[in-house]
Order: structure tokens, then C-alpha cells, then sequence
């Protein structure tokens, strides 16, 4: 069981290292300029809904159809947002966790 625990733990921390750092650069946009994160979202946010959208013309059939998956589309980059403020702040509260256990540990 420890042994599934290490290989996992290990898979999760060499991808997110390498892989995923704009996520990190984009939890630091958040945290320092809210206004700029802001706006890269909501550019982001039109260009993969307009991706989407054209993408899924052939399959679309009715306008309440149209409607629904611009909600979801809305929804979506809504929740990114909102989800990688969180994310952001529980990275900070872990630091402080670690910054504060580290000032008991020395004391």
C-alpha cells in the first residue's frame, strides 16, 4: 500500500512541476493582480467558448439548444476562475501552516 502511495505521489509531483506551470504563474496573477487575471480569463474564456461553439455547429439543432451551451460555456469559465482563486488561496494558507509549524518546531 505505501508502495502505491510513493509512485503516486511521485507521478503527481513530476507532472505538476513540468507540466502545469501556468497553472502555478496563473494562481500568482490571481493572488497579485486581480484585475489582469481578471481579463486574461474572461479573454481565454470567449476564445475557448468560440472554439467550442464552432465546433459543435453540426450537432446544434435548436435555439434552446444554443442557449443551454452558452450557459454551460459561461458557467464553465466562471468556475475555472473560482476554482483557481481557491486553489490559490489554500496554497497560501499551506505555506503559512508550514511557516508557522517551522517557528514552533525552532522555539
Amino acid at each position: 500500500m505505501n508502495f502505491v502511495i510513493w509512485i503516486l505521489n511521485r507521478i503527481k509531483n513530476s507532472v505538476s512541476k513540468h507540466r502545469f506551470a501556468w497553472v502555478r504563474d496563473y494562481r500568482e496573477c490571481i493572488l497579485h493582480d486581480k484585475m489582469l487575471s481578471i481579463l486574461l480569463t474572461v479573454g481565454m474564456g470567449l476564445l475557448y467558448m468560440i472554439l467550442v461553439l464552432v465546433l459543435s455547429i453540426p450537432f446544434v439543432d435548436r435555439e434552446g439548444t444554443f442557449h443551454t451551451i452558452i450557459c454551460g460555456l459561461s458557467a464553465s469559465v466562471v468556475m475555472f476562475y473560482v476554482y483557481n482563486w481557491i486553489m490559490a488561496l489554500h496554497e497560501v494558507y499551506e505555506l503559512e501552516k508550514k511557516k508557522f509549524w517551522q517557528e514552533l518546531k525552532n522555539d
